[in-house]
This record gives structure tokens, sequence and C-alpha cells, in this order.
């Protein structure tokens, strides 16, 4: 589908959140989703970073707002925030960093504080190239 197909086109539009600690590759995993580009070099994440992204599937418009957070804890008050409205979380750790694993846990337990009890969330072990 094209551009000039997408006239009258239904639209759905996805806000979805990244969430883990500090150096995981949250913003690797969605750079690599959005440019198919991957930088071994990226700065930390200093509160939230916000980037949206538009696909076609079977006729339909398919937004993505993707929330890339900081894993950083003296920004989990700041983070906690854009849970609210989400329909999806991506839970990343890093297969070589099992505290970034154990963390987890406490990742979730904030979530369930703040985010819609329904949000889908999905567990990323990335880094497998390490």
């Amino acid at each position: 589908m094209t551009l000039e197909g997408t006239v009258g086109a239904t639209k759905f539009k996805f806000k979805v959140v990244f969430l883990g600690d500090q150096s995981v590759g949250k913003t690797s995993i969605i750079h690599r989703f959005i440019y198919d580009s991957f930088d071994d070099n990226y700065q930390a994440t200093i509160g939230i970073d916000f980037m949206s992204h538009k696909m076609f599937v079977e006729e339909k418009i398919i937004i993505l707002n993707l929330w890339d957070t900081a894993g950083q804890e003296k920004f989990k008050t700041i983070t906690a925030a854009y849970y609210k409205g989400a329909q999806g979380l991506f839970l990343v750790f890093d297969i070589t960093d099992r505290k970034s694993f154990k963390d987890i846990e406490n990742w979730i337990m904030e979530v369930d504080k703040y985010a819609n009890p329904n949000i889908i969330k999905i567990l990323i072990g990335n880094k497998s190239d390490l």
C-alpha cells in the first residue's frame, strides 16, 4: 500500500513503552526497528524519548508511538507517568547481566501500580551477540 492509497483507510494508533535497566539496549531495539540500523555507541536516555513509526498492514494504517524510557533509578518517578494509556510494554533485560533480569520484577511492580491492568507485556532478552 502506498501513501496515495491510504485515503479513508482505517487507522490504528498504539502506545508502546520500553522499560528496563540502563544499558540493556532499549534504544538500540527501537532504532533497529524504525531505521533498520545498529550503532553500538548510544548515549543514555535522559528521562524519556519518543519515536513514531507508521506502517501498513492488511490495508490498515498502524501508527506505533514508541516511548524509550531511561533505566536509571532517579528517573522512575518521571517514566511511571508514561505507562498510562499504553497498550503494550516491552520489558528488556541484558542476557549478559543477571541483575538486569532480576530487576524485571521491580519494573513489573511499577507497571502494575500505574498502567492499565490489561496492558500486554512482552519480555525481551537482548544482547545475544555478546
